[in-house]
């Protein structure tokens, strides 16, 4: 996660003036990370209660927290990304959610959170991702004024979709997946650049490995992410032309 924060701010801070203002415009009530200690920070902070609307100290520790660029999404409408790890302990464990924050067009956001299950009992008792109108535990809003942030109208405890996880690798493998995507030139192709930028190559392959196997049930056929995959693919849907083509003449 830190190798990829380190990324995110990277090319964050390589962004243009206009996108960098209209983001701040967003984000009023705290920070956006601009160097890799503030993003190394937050995702080592432990977000310790009381938790409660107009608690000085829990809102004063927010604002402390930034959000952590991440790496320019590349080919698809979403002009820029920014997630937030929410840390707790709780009766001895720790539990470890995520804030996703999306900068869309304008000053126009979304933002949704990737949390662990509640208790088994509960409605929400299994890992889910759903919407969000503010961050972390609700006390920081995006925006704040008609036409900048997060609409009002965005609901912000259902649809709370299952992600079939509550495990905190996972979770952020989830959300690294929806805003790149997988394969050719997707989420699997930046972790094996950012391990070969960071001299560590080598490791890049249990996180593949792990990300593979979370998307197991998704993916139609394993294949290696980049051009190989596609080429891939490619070939197994000539093969299976030719195959039709053939079943059809007899």
């Amino acid at each position: 996660m830190e190798l990829y924060a380190r990324r995110g701010v990277d090319d964050w801070i390589r962004a243009n003036a206009d996108l960098r203002r209209r983001a701040g415009d967003c984000f009023l009530a705290t920070q956006i990370a601009t160097s890799h200690r503030e993003a190394i920070d937050t995702i080592n902070a432990v977000f310790n209660g009381p938790i409660r609307d107009g608690d000085a100290a829990s809102l004063a520790h927010a604002r402390s927290l930034s959000f952590i660029p991440m790496p320019k999404p590349g080919r698809h409408q979403i002009e820029r990304c920014f997630f937030l790890p929410v840390r707790e302990k709780i009766g001895g464990k720790e539990k470890v959610s995520f804030d996703l924050a999306l900068l869309v067009s304008g000053r126009n956001c979304l933002a949704f959170r990737f949390e662990p299950a509640d208790p088994p009992t509960w409605r929400h008792g299994y890992g889910h991702l759903q919407m969000n109108q503010k961050m972390l535990k609700k006390m920081i809003s995006l925006g704040g004024t008609p036409g900048v942030g997060v609409p009002t109208w965005i609901p912000d405890s259902y649809p709370a979709f299952p992600i079939s996880t509550s495990n905190r690798l996972r979770m952020f493998l989830a959300m690294g997946t929806a805003v790149h995507g997988y394969a050719n030139r997707g989420f699997a192709d930046l972790l094996v650049d950012i391990f070969q930028t960071a001299g560590r190559t080598a490791d890049s392959t249990a996180y593949l490995a792990e990300l593979a196997l979370f998307l197991s049930g998704t993916i139609r056929y394993r294949v290696d992410p980049g051009w190989k995959g596609l080429k891939i693919l490619l070939t197994e849907f000539r093969q299976w032309g030719t195959r039709t083509i053939n079943r059809n003449r007899l």
